[in-house]
Order: C-alpha cells, then structure tokens, then sequence
C-alpha cells in the first residue's frame, strides 16, 4: 500500500496518477478494501474515514467497474460519477512486478499481516525477521503467540529467498 492516500480527484484523473506512479500500482479492489484495508484503516495515515474512496473491481467477462469505498461503511457506492472526486490509495500489485518472484512461486498472502509483507521491500522484511527473531525470545514455548510469529517469520523467509 502506498504510504498514504493521494487526495481527492475524479476518475480520469485517479487513473493518470496512478499511472504516474508506474511500478504496479493501482486502485484496490472491494475486496482488498473490506477484507485488508479496513480491518487495518488505524494504521492508514492521513485517512480520510468518513470520504469515500476509489476503487476497481474485476466484474467478469473482462469487464472492470470503478466504485467509491466507504471506511465508514466497509461499502462500496452505486450512486456515484466520473466526475466526482472521492480519494485515492494506491496499492501495489506484486504479480506482475518485474522486481518480484512471479506469484506463482510465492504464496497468496491470507491475512492483513502477510500482504503487508509480501509488500515489503528485502531490507523491510530483514529488519522485520530480526525483531520477530528477537520477540521469540521472550516468548515461552507453546504460546500462541510464539506459533504465530514463527508461522510469519516461515512466510517472511519465503518472501526473503525470492
């Protein structure tokens, strides 16, 4: 996810800002909203809760369909325009990165935790390896809090490797 969202603009102007940002990224899904965006929207800064939000959805068929998010609702609007100027955050998509492992070799993150690491850049996800390594060492075997940093640190690893 881009560091913090872009402003406000229309459709035409959301997509050649995006544009310009080059390297994969691109609007978020419905889903990338409801399921990773909005679990985490406190840790979004300068988020705009009560705005809405573009995004772009695969509807089928080829067919892609822009709708506003709403933080407020975890909704998307039907009632919108091109025109209207709703916020943009960008997201990046590590599929077709030419500085990543093609997805097929990596593993679909699952949870908000994994897809901010598949984001993150090598010198990221070292620092990130170092201070989980670091925790496991306070942390008392057969906790579930020890199992759950250790099943990171195995996804991190993959991510590290590639």
């Amino acid at each position: 996810m881009y560091n913090e969202d872009l402003g406000q603009m229309n459709w035409k102007q959301a997509q050649e800002k995006i544009k310009k940002l080059g390297n994969n990224w691109r609007l978020p899904t419905k889903e990338e909203f409801r399921n990773v965006l909005y679990p985490n929207k406190n840790k979004i800064p300068n988020l705009k809760e009560d705005n809405l939000y573009w995004s772009y959805n695969d509807v089928g068929d080829g067919v892609w369909q822009n709708l506003p998010f709403s933080f407020t609702t975890s909704l998307v609007s039907v009632r919108y325009r091109l025109q209207s100027p709703y916020y943009v955050l960008p997201v990046r998509d590590l599929s077709n990165s030419t500085t990543q492992t093609p997805k097929s070799t990596l593993p679909t993150p699952t949870t908000p935790e994994e897809l901010e690491i598949s984001q993150m850049s090598k010198e990221q996800l070292k620092q990130l390896k170092e201070e989980f390594e670091e925790t496991l060492t306070y942390l008392e075997d057969g906790d579930p809090e020890k199992n759950d940093l250790l099943g990171q640190i195995k996804f991190l690893n993959l991510y590290l490797e590639n």
